[in-house]
């Protein structure tokens, strides 16, 4: 083989080529004539006299690339190396979608064996959610419906109704449209003048200051947690009040405490209910127009005496911080809610003995004529293990006292259901940081409680405190 340096070995043909393609690039003294004088001093700055570049032949990248294709060209392996250069770009091909593909597979497998419970329409994590059942519409079976709550961020969800059919068990995820009618916002005067009010108030009266805007006709709620939900049969779920923070976009974190009522009918469309007052027949003094604004409450769907869709409210927090025990029932005949105030102990309407003003507690409604309320909270005597029947009969509040001493824990923020005249309990809160999920039933006629589940405790210290 011939060495590098040797005459006509592959060293010698380089430089060989290198000069050759220098000679081809340089360019021609007749081009002069069309350049400009700034193109020509540049040409002669990199030229000497005899037209020679500078540069030494072997630093020039054009000649290296010429005569890096004269080489092979004369050594006879230029198809060769094209078809070599070929493969390679294939075999990189292949490998790169090989790659890809094997990626997309992972995860694919990823996917399916560990589902996340969002893709396919599911709620994410929230506490304080409007939730109801909406009776069939069409071809939709009946479905359980969560809208709005708070996140683990503290985020006040508003734009998302999750329907789970009850014959399939599949949920569905529908998104609510901007409504183009809704109201202005506060010009950036009246936030900034709202904002200095709000400064000047003690933290206990400043909600008093945050005036929800208004919402015509047609538009749709301001998201809210702890509202109250009740079911109207096949008019659908009524909401009412709760806190919504966006109600207020100058609240700064304060509550925003709400008095309006919104149905979600069958076909997952709001609307906004119309109130008037009306003077029980058996109460002369409830003359007042509807519930105050209030979150943390709780509100029961039934039918009257005479067959009409209503509603019993009772409880929650007020604006002003103030724990309420009111009784108000609500006659449906949509839009219209006519409200009227039953029972009161604070205002001296109703008598006999009532249960403590309180909220977070739990409702239901048994036989269509008893309302049940059990537990709740105060910040006074913290939460309540006691229940509570409330009579349409009499309009009386009765203490139903367990006849043994087993019965729930103290809690607030759980869950009751009446089925059978008999009450059922389950999880809920005790204090501010022990969550339960132990259920509990009580027979009503002999005022029995019976344990259904027994609670696991996330923490030490709540199993220490339930023993």
């Amino acid at each position: 083989m011939d060495s590098w340096d040797e005459p006509g070995g592959l060293g010698q043909a380089l430089v060989e080529a290198d000069h050759s393609a220098d000679a081809s690039l340089a360019p021609d003294k007749e081009q002069y004539e069309f350049m400009s004088a700034t193109e020509a001093a540049e040409v002669a700055l990199l030229q000497g006299e005899g037209g020679d570049i500078l540069l030494p032949p072997e630093r020039s990248p054009l000649s290296r690339t010429a005569s890096m294709s004269n080489l092979l060209e004369s050594l006879g392996c230029e198809e060769d190396t094209r078809q070599q250069l070929t493969s390679c770009q294939m075999a990189g091909t292949w490998f790169t979608a090989t790659l890809l593909l094997g990626t997309l597979l992972v995860i694919a497998f990823v996917m399916l064996a560990f589902p996340s419970p969002y893709l396919n329409g599911a709620p994410n994590c929230r506490s304080g959610a409007a939730m109801g059942v909406l009776s069939a519409n069409g071809n939709d079976s009946r479905r359980l419906v969560v809208w709005s709550g708070r996140g683990q961020s503290g985020t006040v969800f508003h734009e998302w109704l999750h329907t789970l059919s009850l014959l399939d068990l599949s949920w569905q995820k529908v998104r609510e449209e901007a409504d183009p009618n809704d109201d202005p916002m506060p010009s950036q005067k009246q936030q900034q003048q709202q904002q200095q009010q709000q400064q000047q108030q003690p933290a206990a009266s400043r909600a008093l200051l945050l005036r929800p805007r208004p919402k015509p006709p047609g538009a749709l709620p301001h998201g809210r947690w702890k509202a109250a939900v009740a079911s109207l049969g096949s008019l659908g779920m009524l909401v009412h009040g709760g806190d919504a923070p966006e109600a207020v976009p100058t609240a700064g974190g304060d509550e925003v405490f709400m008095s309006d009522a919104w149905l979600l009918g069958a076909d997952l469309r709001w609307e906004m209910g119309n109130y008037s007052s009306s003077t029980s027949r058996k109460n002369k003094d409830a003359g007042a127009m509807a519930p105050s604004a209030r979150h943390s409450h709780s509100m029961v769907g039934y039918q009257d005496e005479e067959r009409r869709q209503a509603i019993l409210l009772f409880g929650g927090r007020r604006a002003d911080g103030l724990l309420l025990n009111d009784v108000w029932k609500g006659t449906v005949t949509w839009p219209n809610i006519s409200w009227a105030l039953l029972n009161d102990p604070q205002s001296g309407i109703g008598s006999g003995p009532s249960p403590l003003p309180r909220s977070g507690h739990a409702s239901a409604m048994l036989n269509g004529t008893t309302l049940l309320i059990h537990g709740g909270r105060s910040e006074v005597y913290g939460s309540f293990a006691d229940l509570w029947a409330f009579s349409l009969v009499d309009l009386r509040w009765t203490p139903l006292t367990p006849a043994t001493s087993a019965q729930p824990p103290p809690r607030d923020f759980h869950a009751a259901a009446a089925f059978r005249n008999k009450l059922l309990v389950f999880g809920g809160r005790f204090g501010s940081g022990c969550k339960l999920n132990d259920a509990w039933e009580i027979d009503l006629a002999v005022h029995h409680w019976t344990q259904l589940s027994i609670a696991t405790f996330a923490t030490r210290e709540c199993q220490q405190l339930f023993g």
